[in-house]
């Protein structure tokens, strides 16, 4: 059984599938104060969707379908994901209360057993996880645990998710995943994640991304690897789960390209299981233990962040706007190496027009990148955080800038091209970040955009 718990008085766990939304409910086909399992432990059914998908492990699931505003619990403001159109139905969600067990959504149909006019069911066949990725984007809400209240995980269990509350009442995200030491043995640690605050009773899209390998160790084992984001944020641990040393070894030839940053950063989790070199990584089902909520629940092999079907705004692209240089910022720029002596050879006019305009006093290595890090959709605006860099390590940006950052919006990846950018007021960290916020455009809502940095009109 290739699984992965992910808990938050809620436990989880992600499988792999085919391709696209291959399997999704928003529990809008059951009716309210409907159970979503039945005798034998087995899937009840969703009207016009059919049954066979959820699954309880345990002796009586408490968990019921509800309607929004029968209690304490509003429908979520979030940007609902793929699949699900903002203009669909939302009138129900899942109130979680699994008894002492786990309730499974499978990602295949259940497996079941008939013996003596009795059936019984079991989660379905596993799947590989596909060579893209494979996502669990879903809706929840978390309820704490208490300090130490980290999820039991068996041997097949590849991952586990919870809010934890500690004595002193601090409320953390966490996860429990793999720690692979400076000769490849992994083992298993409790990391606390930073990124965005989670606070218990509030909705928060989480979408988690399944790697199918991340590296081999000792030619023999291979670990497949896992993201996590909340609300469109990159999750991290702040630190490497993977040792230093073992890293050093493995830069550039065991990690999947353009992974190498984010393992060092820590917002790359090895599973707690590994595999076998040679054979496919695999998931099997997400499961569900103790209290919250959920809704929107789906697993799909379409990248979440590329727009699919709904409002989720992606950086597309890194853009820096100073192809055309008229004479009065040519000169700007001329005055800005000469006080910082430093010396632009040619070809390295583009690097020396970027590091201007992003307040910088020597010349990078290379052209600086601007990342979308985070996304945060308000009632009439989008406040990003962007991450300014050079070969992955971030810049310091002072608290003004000779540049105006831009943001272009569209609801279509052609539209960025003729898309007119608007520009905006920031605030910058010594991180490299800056923080920027965009209104929305009401006629075209987006799906995607791309930041840059322009130049300001010579005085």
């Amino acid at each position: 059984m290739k699984k992965l718990m992910f808990a938050t008085a809620l436990a989880a766990s992600v499988v792999a599938f085919a391709e696209g939304p291959i399997n999704a409910t928003s529990f809008e086909g059951y009716t309210a104060d409907a159970a979503v399992v039945g005798a034998g432990g087995g899937d009840v059914g969703e009207s016009g969707v059919g049954a066979n998908y959820f699954y309880y492990q345990g002796d009586t699931d408490g968990s019921l379908v509800k309607a929004f505003g029968s209690g304490d619990i509003a429908a979520p403001s979030k940007t609902r994901p793929l699949y699900f159109a903002e203009a669909n139905p939302n009138a129900n969600y899942l109130e979680l209360s699994t008894e002492g067990g786990i309730l499974w959504r499978s990602i295949n149909t259940l497996n079941s057993e008939t013996v003596d006019q009795t059936t019984t069911y079991s989660l379905g066949n596993a799947e590989p996880i596909a060579a893209d990725g494979t996502y669990l984007d879903t809706l929840v809400q978390f309820t704490p645990t208490e300090d130490g209240g980290a999820p039991e995980v068996t041997q097949d269990d590849k991952l586990a998710i919870w809010l934890n509350v500690d004595g002193n009442g601090v409320t953390n995200l966490m996860v429990k995943a793999g720690w692979v030491d400076s000769e490849g043995v992994l083992g298993a640690t409790n990391f606390v994640l930073s990124g965005k605050a989670v606070v218990a009773g509030e909705w928060y899209r989480l979408t988690i991304k399944a790697l199918p390998d991340i590296l081999v160790a000792n030619e023999e084992l291979k670990y497949p690897a896992f993201m996590i984001y909340i609300d469109h944020t990159e999750m991290s641990a702040g630190c490497s789960t993977i040792d230093s040393d073992f890293v050093n070894e493995s830069l550039g030839e065991l990690f999947l390209d353009g992974m190498a940053s984010k393992v060092s950063s820590g917002s790359v989790f090895v599973s707690l299981v590994a595999g076998e070199v040679g054979t496919d990584a695999t998931l099997q089902g997400v499961g569900f233990k103790g209290s919250g909520a959920l809704d929107d629940l789906v697993w799909t092999t379409e990248d979440p962040f590329a727009g699919g079907g709904s409002t989720w705004v992606d950086n597309v692209t890194n853009v820096f706007a100073g192809a055309s240089l008229s004479a009065g910022q040519k000169s700007a720029i001329t005055s800005w190496a000469t006080a910082n002596n430093i010396v632009v050879a040619a070809g390295q006019e583009e690097i020396a027009a970027a590091a201007y305009l992003l307040g910088q006093t020597s010349l990078p290595a290379a052209e600086p990148e601007l990342t979308i890090t985070s996304i945060e959709e308000g009632a009439d605006a989008w406040t990003l955080t962007v991450a300014a860099t050079v070969n992955d390590t971030a810049l310091v940006l002072p608290s003004t800038i000779p540049g105006t950052i831009t943001l272009t919006q569209a609801a279509t990846l052609a539209g960025l091209g003729t898309a007119t950018p608007a520009t905006t007021g920031f605030t910058a960290t010594v991180s490299g970040t800056v923080t920027v916020t965009i209104a929305k455009d009401a006629t075209a809502p987006a799906k995607f955009m791309k930041v840059g940095v322009a130049l300001v009109p010579a005085n």
